[in-house]
């Protein structure tokens, strides 16, 4: 399985191509190469890819912007007929600050393919935290080696994604009225089909998300909208195993707001599937003081 890399870069090119330049060296298999999209900055370490030919860089002749760097390097990629990118985030910039690039990336991008973040400092070593790849949230470096051998299906959205939006906290700060405005997301759903929005250690408390998830539950493609909102980590670490994995891997659902610990979203879960009619939800809770604990399975009706 052919999978590549993507990062764009500003203001760390030369030791951004250092470091890729010393990883592939030293014999980096699971990643069949990097495109470094060069956002403006001076060509000065080119040399160093000569002799790196898993690494090809970009440079664009000023900088175009976050999406439109992201863009350009799926474009690249999907000459190279791979079968999965994994969108590095460079300087912690790239997670919580640009939405519209995820979506632009996989509107661009093959359907049947995917394209997920991971931070560069985890390239060689331990995942800081979980990562959804494809259709599996991976944890660790080695089950990104398993999964890349065959023994997972590293990659491959199949029919239900072709949109995925990943965050850390730019639910509370990105204001409607500006790149996700109502009108806006509710073109790329209408574009991508199915958008997976997953919102990592979010604030369940915070007016943003309520009136964040109104919106999307009052907009016309919201059945094709699935939004986590996951909790602070200790209670997300507790939970991921039973619910994150599970809810991922099946393979029926369509609509799908997810918050733990509180009680807003099983709230919205309750009404949404009791008005549409979509799903079974059986869940059960237990083990409150040591976090919730919720095991959803989701099947369709009929």
């Amino acid at each position: 399985m052919k999978i590549i890399g993507i990062v764009v870069t500003r203001n760390r090119y030369d030791s951004l191509i250092t470091s890729l330049a010393s990883v592939f060296k030293e014999g980096e298999r699971w990643l069949s190469g990097v495109i470094v999209v060069d956002n403006g900055s001076t060509d000065q370490t080119a040399s160093l890819t000569d002799k790196v030919d898993k690494i090809k860089v970009i440079h664009l002749p000023y900088n175009l912007g976050l999406e439109r760097g992201i863009a350009t390097g799926i474009q690249c990629a999907m000459r190279l007929d791979v079968d999965g990118i994994l969108l590095f985030d460079d300087d912690s910039i790239f997670l919580p600050n640009s939405i519209s690039a995820l979506v632009e990336s996989f509107l661009l991008y093959k359907k049947e393919a995917a394209i997920s973040a991971l931070p560069l400092s985890d390239l060689n070593g331990e995942l800081s935290s979980p990562r959804l790849i494809g259709s599996k949230i991976l944890t660790t470096k080695q089950e990104l080696l398993a999964a890349n051998n065959g023994k997972g299906h590293i990659c491959t959205m199949k029919l239900h994604f072709n949109g995925c939006l990943i965050g850390r906290e730019w639910l509370e700060k990105i204001p409607f009225t500006g790149m996700l405005g109502e009108e806006a997301y509710g073109a790329l759903l209408y574009r991508a089909g199915c958008l997976l929005i997953i919102d990592a250690n979010a604030n369940i408390l915070h007016p943003s998300i309520k009136r964040y998830e109104t919106r999307i539950l009052n907009l016309p493609f919201g059945r094709s909208t699935i939004v986590w909102h996951l909790p602070p980590w200790k209670a997300y670490q507790a939970a991921r195993e039973s619910v994150v994995k599970r809810a991922i891997l099946s393979s029926t659902f369509r609509f799908f707001t997810f918050d733990l610990p509180g009680v807003v979203g099983i709230y919205l879960l309750r009404i949404l599937f009791e008005k549409q009619r979509m799903f079974k939800l059986p869940f059960y809770f237990k083990g409150l003081l040591d976090g919730v604990k919720i095991a959803i399975s989701l099947k369709q009706l009929g």
